[in-house]
């Protein structure tokens, strides 16, 4: 036989004394199975204990059989539990905003940081440029003096001179580059 589903079960929660199945005395569901044994999480009903249809819940047949086990909670209870879920509930609210908040700015460091990480690459590859300059610069020199010591005649001496000017030229180029890539 089957059963359309009549009335859904409250939600429920674990309370391992007071689980399986109703075997003492003559409670059974319209299955004529023995009743389950339940304790309710669903709005002021909350740690009522009460016995359902003994049908698997995954199979979708309940025939809708609740008998509660507990009296009704007391009005001034009631109220005090539904309190309660709404201070709960306030409270998850403004987690969830913080929560949002937090993942802003978290998004906000992590692009700083990456910009940081950008302007400090930039920075390196500059230093690299202005240390290959001090070197070109230090060798143009070298080559420089050694020139106007080694000069034999008036013309080596002015060869030399300019491609010391040139070499200087260079250094003064890669200079600029930095610069301009730095500001």
């Amino acid at each position: 036989m089957s059963f359309p589903s009549i009335s859904p079960w409250p939600a429920t929660l674990v309370d391992p004394e007071f689980t399986g199945f109703e075997i003492e005395g003559d409670v059974g569901c319209h299955h004529g199975l023995y009743a389950a044994r339940k304790v309710s999480y669903d709005g002021t009903n909350i740690g009522r204990r009460f016995l359902a249809c003994g049908e698997e819940e995954d199979r979708h047949d309940d025939c809708g059989f609740i008998q509660w086990v507990d009296p009704e909670w007391p009005p001034i209870l009631k109220r005090a539990i539904i309190q309660l879920r709404d201070e709960i509930s306030d409270q998850r609210h403004e987690l969830d905003l913080e929560k949002e908040e937090y993942d802003y700015k978290k998004r906000v460091l992590d692009i700083d940081a990456a910009l940081v990480q950008r302007e400090r690459n930039s920075l390196n590859k500059g230093r690299d440029s202005l240390t290959a300059a001090e070197l070109a610069m230090k060798e143009a020199l070298a080559g420089c003096v050694l020139a106007r010591d080694a000069a034999v005649s008036k013309t080596e001496a002015t060869a030399m001179y300019l491609r010391c000017t040139i070499a200087l030229s260079s250094v003064l180029a890669i200079l600029l580059a930095y610069v301009a890539a730095v500001s």
